[in-house]
């Protein structure tokens, strides 16, 4: 046993939801170096606190350890040669200077006066500086901890480093040094078969997420929106924090309550949502619309209930916003926009009525008049599937609603097609090539979406359609 058990109380009640894993490393740990064993596996999927309970377990512990996060290296070379420094860093032996610049000439082994005498270009060399390094000061009373965070996303294949480090003691006098692996995948074919303790952190339910988040407080209500903060008025710093304590557990279990079918139990889509809500959950405390949040808490969330039933909470900075997205029909050049227009017509006006609208021939405009009463239909052609159209047809009636200096002369119309074909915009319904006269086209945009194109470029598009 590492450490005693007051001492492990301690670091469960700091690292919540995980006493079995706690447990387990602190049995398989020694101060002895005979009782450690060589390496240990830490497997789970991402977001499961194996870093953070790792790191609090050997805060605690009377060891040595240093810490590589292997995602940051991009090779295997500079891991080894991290991994190296750390080692002599955080032995305690010597003071080694972290000078700017040293860290580089280190890694890539140039320069003229390295820190450290070898440069672990493979494993073989890392393992005769460590073993001439412990030897030269006598380290090897106590075990040290090297802890290779994120191994599996090493970009170099890791598979020959788990065997060589688990087969250390056997193959070699060093006894002191203990690997822990920390991985996101599944357990690597190296290690399945070898003796090594293999350490699991399984998903945190719906109540283990909530505490843990109740545990680390991103946010503090000021104290001004509080209210009571305790039966009396009795404000004191206790009373405040225990106040604070639980305006935020009420929010964060309605944040995973409200999103769970988007961050599930992830502890960091969590974080990313609880934070993105916060200054948007408060503001109606800032404007004064409700008073004293601790009693209020209700009417609170009922004012932001948007926040929790739109996009609000999962967007990233690279998913545009509706607002900023709503000028991206303005975007389109001015002839694209006729020759959409153009076909939304083609789609639904039945041809035999494109004399009458689309003619300039002056016995056609006379024909426009029609007396007779036609029969009104009981659903809108509009809410209906596009019919197809001719591209031949379509052109036409792009030069009949187009103005004569809507187009310079040199715009080339089939890239304009091409470019309103790869935005979806007009979507082809036959195989055809697509200037062959046999090719059926459809237009693929809403009414709403047409209408104001049409107003963008000053057409009246009502005056066109047959209904």
């Amino acid at each position: 046993m590492l450490l005693s058990e007051d001492r492990l109380e301690d670091v469960k009640n700091t690292v919540p939801c995980r006493d079995g894993q706690l447990d387990l490393l602190n049995s398989i740990l020694s101060e002895t170096p005979e009782e450690c064993p060589s390496s240990i596996l830490v497997h789970g999927a991402s977001a499961t606190g194996k870093t953070w309970t790792l790191r609090a377990f050997l805060d605690a512990a009377p060891l040595n350890y240093s810490v590589v996060n292997c995602d940051q290296c991009s090779t295997t070379r500079i891991m080894l040669q991290r991994a190296l420094r750390d080692i002599r860093r955080d032995s305690g032996l010597e003071i080694v200077s972290e000078e700017p610049g040293k860290e580089t000439e280190e890694e890539t082994g140039e320069g003229t006066g390295p820190r450290i005498e070898t440069v672990a270009e493979n494993f073989s060399a890392f393992y005769l500086a460590i073993k001439e390094y412990f030897d030269s000061h006598n380290y090897t009373d106590k075990p040290h901890i090297l802890l290779l965070d994120r191994i599996d996303r090493l970009p170099d294949d890791p598979s020959d480093l788990y065997s060589s480090f688990a087969r250390l003691p056997e193959l070699t006098q060093l006894r002191n040094l203990v690997v822990i692996f920390t991985i996101s995948t599944l357990e690597p074919r190296a290690l399945v078969t070898t003796p090594i303790p293999h350490v699991q952190f399984p998903r945190y339910s719906r109540e283990d997420s909530i505490r843990v988040m109740q545990s680390r407080p991103l946010h503090k209500l000021p104290q001004e929106y509080l209210g009571k903060v305790a039966p009396g008025n009795e404000v004191t710093p206790e009373n405040i924090e225990r106040a604070q304590q639980a305006f935020w557990n009420r929010y964060i279990a309605l944040v995973i309550d409200a999103l769970s079918s988007y961050t599930g139990t992830d502890i960091r889509l969590i974080k990313e949502a609880a934070k993105r809500i916060w200054p948007q959950f408060i503001r109606p405390l800032k404007e004064g619309q409700v008073q004293d949040a601790s009693a209020n808490f209700v009417t609170l969330y009922k004012k932001s209930q948007h926040l929790f039933s739109s996009e609000a909470a999962v967007l990233k900075n690279l998913v545009d916003s509706m607002e900023s997205s709503s000028g991206a029909s303005s975007e389109l050049p001015v002839q694209s926009k006729y020759l959409l227009c153009a076909a939304y017509l083609a789609s639904y006006n039945p041809p035999r009525y494109d004399i009458r609208f689309f003619s300039r021939a002056k016995e056609a405009r006379a024909k426009r008049r029609d007396t007779q009463r036609r029969k009104k239909l009981k659903i809108n052609p509009r809410s209906l599937a596009a019919p197809a159209f001719d591209l031949e047809r379509m052109l036409a009636i792009l030069h009949a609603i187009a103005p004569e200096d809507g187009f310079v002369s040199n715009i080339d119309v089939g890239v304009q097609i091409a470019t309103l074909t790869t935005l979806k915009l007009i979507v082809r319904t036959s195989q055809f090539d697509p200037l062959d006269s046999r090719t059926r086209w459809k237009v693929n945009a809403s009414w709403q979406f047409v209408k104001e194109l049409a107003t963008e470029i000053g057409l009246q598009l009502e005056d066109y359609l047959i209904e």
